[in-house]
């Protein structure tokens, strides 16, 4: 779920979650998708209108494809210079303490 900062920033969040529920899409569990596409679709603007928050780097690859914006949030992989390439930005992980 989208948190409220997020949600009060963006015109309109789209999770898989709520992509499932709006199509009836069930997206496959691997990326890349044809179904990353969708998102823009439900909203009704162009792919590169669409700013994609991903932890993943097939994510990315998949956002990228799709013409829209990727974002990186690492989670257990770091993006290699290829992902970082094709992102708009990559989001360093907080310092603690």
């Amino acid at each position: 779920m989208p948190t409220d900062a997020v949600s009060q920033t963006m015109a309109a969040v789209v999770s898989p979650r709520t992509l499932s529920r709006r199509t009836k899409i069930r997206p496959p569990p691997i990326k890349p998708m044809p179904e990353t596409t969708c998102a823009a679709e439900v909203l009704d603007v162009s792919p590169g209108e669409c700013l994609a928050v991903e932890d993943s780097l097939n994510g990315i690859r998949a956002a990228h494809a799709a013409g829209m914006m990727p974002v990186m949030v690492p989670d257990l992989l770091q993006p290699t210079e290829e992902i970082r390439a094709m992102c708009v930005r990559v989001v360093a992980a907080r310092q603690s303490g």
